[in-house]
């Protein structure tokens, strides 16, 4: 299993949520104080920002996600995590009419 690119930590008093963590959703120490224990994503220096022109913004930012590095951490391949997205992107459609858009910004 090689490191992932990003790591959940908790902004308030640092605290870093396992590798194996499934669901890092709250900091342990939240609530023990009047700190905001608020955990955060923290990119590695070496994740570098995506190009290209994918309309699907979870398949055009995967390398800035979470989720994405767990997943080629444990060994998914980046065709296998770009066809599970397609298959949740599918799903939503199916059930809303569209799926995964980025939101259009002008002015």
């Amino acid at each position: 299993m090689t490191a992932p690119g990003s790591t959940i930590c908790c902004a308030g008093c640092g605290y870093v949520a396992g590798r194996d963590d499934p669901f890092p959703f709250r900091c342990p120490r939240a609530g023990t104080d009047d700190t905001d224990h608020v955990l955060t994503r923290v990119l590695d220096p070496g994740v570098a920002f995506p190009a290209g022109s994918e309309p699907n913004p979870f398949l055009r930012y995967r390398t800035l996600m979470h989720s994405c590095h767990v997943a080629r951490a444990r060994g998914m391949s980046d065709a296998a995590y770009r066809d599970l997205v397609a298959s949740l992107d599918a799903s939503v459609a199916g059930v809303d009419g569209h799926g995964f858009r980025a939101t259009p910004f002008s002015r």
